[in-house]
């Protein structure tokens, strides 16, 4: 289609009098009414054998001005009529689409593909970071005396296999084989607060843990199996509305009303390459950044200003996918109006309205392969949304300090 530009024309009576109040002259002016400018690329996108139908990168803008109607009268500075102009007031105010502010998406993309790399990792439980957390709590809360919980790793097997045994002697009603299985023996001593807390911290969360990698597991092989694609998506929109005054010397001061919006829509398309490879993901286990950062003391707090957790959470996501193809739309839209709210040269008055400006800019790039975010920004410290964060993290730090 192309580049496409149009301008409707509209009229404008001027009636130009003498200082005795006579008619002097009379004209029909042809002046622009409507004009707009836009293009759109022609897309013609061949349909796969397989019925996939791949993205394309396009771009495509639209300008289109409307000038206010009404009139406009000047006077001579006696206080007598000078002219009088009725119709298109092409003059009334500022025409220039390039004066309009945009929305700012600096950094949306980057946070729209963390967000969808989110959902295709889709990760119920990190185990990873549960069996880090396990050693670190083992050794705060004895100095490295919980042995068991340090080697966690190496014992589960075990423990859960005499779990088993025992549950199948409890099942006959043989209780003292199965406390032989569990090895169980009465705690006396430093060993009862010991075993408590080696119950608490390590193997209460860990069974927690294992339980819900166990879950993950199962779901995610027949949902792995269930098609041959999986499409994540990830959306941001941002409305921006406010009025403004605009001062056209001598032609009067101008209230334009503007409406805008602004976004970010991203779609990946991936293909299963390796079940082993994703389930393992998707429990936290080939990530061994995100496992360090986790437990790095008050990480959280460095997330709240610099969002590194998000970032390193996402390095591994399409580990096990095929990527097939993504793209990314940015678009602006903005809707300016205009009316006239006040004079201010004494010897001009008008009354009009009507004058609009309207705005869409809309690009798709598209991705050759998986995208990863750039490296994360400094957040904005002063929006609400972080403020009230921020303070309910301070809250918690003064609270466990006390």
């Amino acid at each position: 289609m192309g580049l496409t530009s149009d301008t409707v024309t509209g009229s404008c009576q001027i009636l130009s009098y003498t200082q005795g109040g006579a008619l002097e002259d009379s004209q029909t002016q042809s002046r622009p009414y409507n004009s707009y400018t836009s293009f759109k690329p022609d897309r013609v996108r061949t349909l796969k054998p397989s019925g996939w139908l791949y993205p394309k990168a396009y771009s495509t803008s639209l300008v289109s001005f409307t000038y206010p109607l009404g009139t406009l009268s000047s006077f001579y500075t006696t206080g007598e009529l000078k002219q009088v102009q009725s119709g298109v007031l092409t003059q009334a105010w500022n025409n220039d689409p390039e004066t309009m502010d945009h929305i700012s998406l600096d950094g949306v993309e980057d946070r729209m593909i963390i967000k969808a790399l989110t959902k295709l990792k889709d990760t119920k439980v990190n185990l990873g970071v549960a069996l880090g957390e396990a050693r670190s709590t083992a050794k705060t809360l004895q100095g490295g005396g919980i042995d068991r919980i340090q080697q966690v790793a190496n014992t589960v097997g075990r423990r859960l296999s005499q779990v088993a045994r025992a549950g199948r002697a409890a099942k006959k009603g043989r209780w003292k084989e199965a406390e032989r299985h569990l090895g169980a023996k009465r705690p006396r001593g430093l060993a009862a607060p010991r075993t408590w807390l080696e119950l608490q911290y390590g193997w209460s969360p860990l069974l927690s843990d294992i339980y819900g990698a166990t879950t993950a597991l199962s779901e995610e092989a027949p949902h792995i199996m269930e098609g041959f694609t999986k499409t994540v998506k990830a959306n941001y929109r941002e409305r921006d509305d406010r009025i403004s005054l605009q001062q056209l010397y001598p032609h009067g001061v101008s209230e334009l009303t503007r409406k805008a919006e602004a976004g970010v829509s991203l779609r990946l398309d991936y293909e299963p390459s390796n079940t082993f490879l994703q389930a393992v993901t998707n429990v936290g286990l080939t990530n061994p950044l995100e496992v360090a950062w986790e437990l790095v003391p008050f990480s959280f707090v460095v997330d709240w200003a610099l969002p590194i957790g998000n970032w390193l959470h996402v390095l591994d996501a399409d580990l096990g996918w095929r990527f097939r193809s993504g793209s990314c739309t940015h678009f602006q839209k903005t809707l300016v109006t205009a009316r006239r709210v006040a004079d201010n040269y004494a010897f001009i008055r008008g009354d009009w309205e009507g004058g609009k400006l309207s705005k869409l800019n809309m690009d798709r790039k598209v991705y050759a392969d998986s995208p990863l975010p750039s490296f994360p920004s400094l957040k904005n410290p002063f929006s609400v949304g972080h403020l009230a964060n921020g303070l309910s993290l301070l809250t918690a730090i003064w609270a466990s300090a006390k």
